[in-house]
């Protein structure tokens, strides 16, 4: 789990009341825990052990100043999220959104500090030509 409703709900507030965000929902995406990769093992010898995952909400909105749908992913400051993680968001975000032939391109991450401070920065997927 790369974070709680609760934290995905504050920063809803936020963008909704401070940014005017609009249309703002709730994407609840399936991730596969440590454990899933053994288990997958497991289930293809018959075993029957279903895959365990946790759930991580992201924030899906427009974007007034582009006018775009984006993917806003609320995390606390002190979590660590590793790049298997955002690609396996990434990857799980176009899985609950039913995207089979439209990938996404970017993410914003939305860190909230303990002291209620909210921080934005764009996640791109891999690596992107900043003069393209």
């Amino acid at each position: 789990m790369l974070n709680t409703l609760g934290l995905a709900n504050k920063v809803k507030l936020h963008l909704t009341y401070s940014v005017i965000w609009s249309n703002i929902t709730t994407v609840v995406v399936d991730q596969p825990t440590k454990h899933a990769a053994q288990n997958e093992k497991l289930e293809q010898f018959g075993s029957g052990v279903a895959t365990p995952t946790s759930k991580t909400y992201v924030l899906k909105g427009e974007n007034p100043k582009s006018g775009e749908v984006e993917y806003v992913l609320a995390i606390s400051g002190r979590k660590k999220l590793t790049l298997e993680n955002l690609d396996l968001l990434f990857k799980g975000i176009e899985e609950a959104e039913h995207k089979q032939f439209e990938s996404i391109d970017k993410i914003l991450m939305a860190i909230v500090d303990s002291d209620g401070s909210i921080l934005f920065y764009y996640v791109h997927r891999g690596v992107k030509n900043v003069n393209s």
